[in-house]
């Protein structure tokens, strides 16, 4: 019973581009967002983006070692705003959540300002997309959620 459960929770659904996600909003915003890419609005794009919030730690026995906690990031991506700078955006879309998301995406807001001196960026902005924030919005609508200033 546990197996069967666990396929039905791993149906993926698939972009345009041909991307695995995990939702169909997921999916949609891939779209979205290549789009935006395609006509040139984006510098780079990363879908499944990781971000180490601890690194792994060996031990002596007889203790146990401990594996690294990352950040999957659904997407990240970055653009010049009006001005010029710099600003490189983390998506997280909601739809499937885990125990532990809560706590890691608390952590990660706590350290955009680390990544954005790491990443050489101006700015490190998070955007949590609902589906809702996308439906039945225009095209205006829709870019100034996608790229705060």
């Amino acid at each position: 019973m546990l197996a069967e459960r666990s396929t039905l929770n791993m149906v993926r659904k698939f972009c345009c581009r041909g991307h695995s996600h995990r939702t169909a909003l997921e999916a949609r915003f891939c779209n979205l967002i290549s789009d935006y890419q395609d006509r040139g609005k984006l510098e780079w794009l990363e879908v499944g983006y990781r971000f180490l919030i601890l690194d792994s730690a060996k031990y002596e026995k007889p203790m146990k070692n401990e594996r690294s906690v990352t950040y999957n990031a659904d997407f990240v991506y970055q653009y010049r705003n009006r001005n010029g700078s710099k600003i490189v955006c983390i998506v997280d879309t909601k739809g499937v959540a885990a125990n532990c998301d809560g706590i890691k995406r608390k952590i990660l807001k706590t350290m955009l300002g680390k990544i954005a001196r790491d990443m050489l960026v101006d700015k490190v902005v998070f955007l949590e997309i609902k589906a809702a924030d996308l439906q039945g919005k225009s095209e205006d609508e829709i870019k100034s959620i996608l790229f705060p200033r």
